[in-house]
């Protein structure tokens, strides 16, 4: 017996009675549907304004300083899209981070 209290056969007997569990598919939610066609929106801005990410971000109200980097920018709609929903190009205020920072 180890120092747990179980030994090796106690624990390959108890495996053999462990039953699988098929899983389902995720079925489509509500939410995944939103997504969706807020992706398709982002995607519509981004071909309406020739991918000109000033004027995106402008429309969006949000900052293109993280979408302009060269390693960042987007290489078409889709991918555009899905990182914005995403969050990926959101930037957090060097103010923001010494609050957040100054609180814990």
């Amino acid at each position: 017996m180890s120092k747990a209290g179980f030994s090796i056969e106690d624990i390959q007997k108890g495996a053999k009675s462990l039953n699988s569990t098929p899983v389902q598919a995720k079925a489509s939610s509500k939410s995944d549907d939103d997504e969706e066609a807020s992706i398709a929106r982002l995607e519509k801005l981004y071909q309406r304004m020739n991918g000109d990410l000033d004027l995106i971000f402008e429309e969006l109200g949000a900052n293109p300083e993280k979408a302009k980097k060269p390693h960042n920018r987007p290489k078409n709609a889709t991918e555009f899209a899905e990182k914005f929903y995403k969050g990926f190009y959101s930037l957090v205020d060097d103010e923001e981070m010494a609050d957040s920072k100054s609180h814990k």
